[in-house]
């Protein structure tokens, strides 16, 4: 097991998420960093096999074929141990994050919860569909909106944080998403007069 000089690791925010591929629906390791990678492997750690269905290598067929070679051994235990772990005792924390006026967020994770069609006035519990009632939804009167539970971090942490958020159904129109997907994601916080602040989905997208 030779790694030489590696270039990946906790240093470029290299982070890896159990999946599936949207291809295959193989359950495979989705690895990235901020330089830019985004990669199915088959299996944590060395050799790093890379994910060989037709579609997948058909669409991705740059991927530098010893790409593992490049990862850190350190953060190669790391996941490998965590992941194992998971599989017999949640040892990790996930903390929700609620939003606050003017946040915003951009990020990525998999996808825990996914409620397909969402009554609007019912969770921020305003009743009919009175002029006043519209006036108070905003933009959420406009549309059909999906809800969606998201846990960001990676299998190199001990804990991950959660986002609930409301995605309008015109954004998913374009992905195939389902539970345990790794998706891409920017929110902002919207304020209904009254009620609690939420998180709305303005961008969303798979992550390979």
């Amino acid at each position: 097991m030779a790694y030489g000089n590696p270039t990946h690791g906790p240093w470029c925010n290299t982070r890896t998420w159990p999946t599936r591929c949207r291809y295959c629906s193989e359950k495979v390791f989705f690895y990235t960093c901020s330089h830019g990678s985004k990669v199915f492997f088959d299996e944590l750690g060395w050799p790093w096999p890379l994910h060989q269905c037709d579609e997948y290598c058909s669409r991705h067929h740059n991927i530098i074929r010893n790409f593992g070679e490049t990862i850190s051994s350190d953060y190669c235990s790391t996941v490998r141990a965590n992941h194992e772990s998971r599989k017999t005792v949640k040892l990790h924390e996930c903390k929700r994050r609620d939003p606050a006026i003017d946040d915003l967020v951009a990020d990525f994770g998999q996808l825990k919860e996914y409620i397909e069609h969402l009554d609007i006035r019912k969770k921020l519990k305003i009743d009919g569909n009175t002029a006043m009632a519209t006036a108070f939804l905003g933009e959420l009167a406009k549309g059909d909106f999906a809800q969606m539970t998201v846990h960001t971090g990676d299998l190199s942490k001990s804990d991950t944080t959660s986002y609930t958020f409301l995605v309008h159904r015109i954004l998913l129109s374009s992905i195939d998403c389902e539970r345990f997907d790794v998706i891409e994601f920017k929110l902002r916080a919207y304020n209904t007069p009254g009620k609690k602040i939420i998180w709305l989905c303005d961008s969303i997208k798979s992550s390979m």
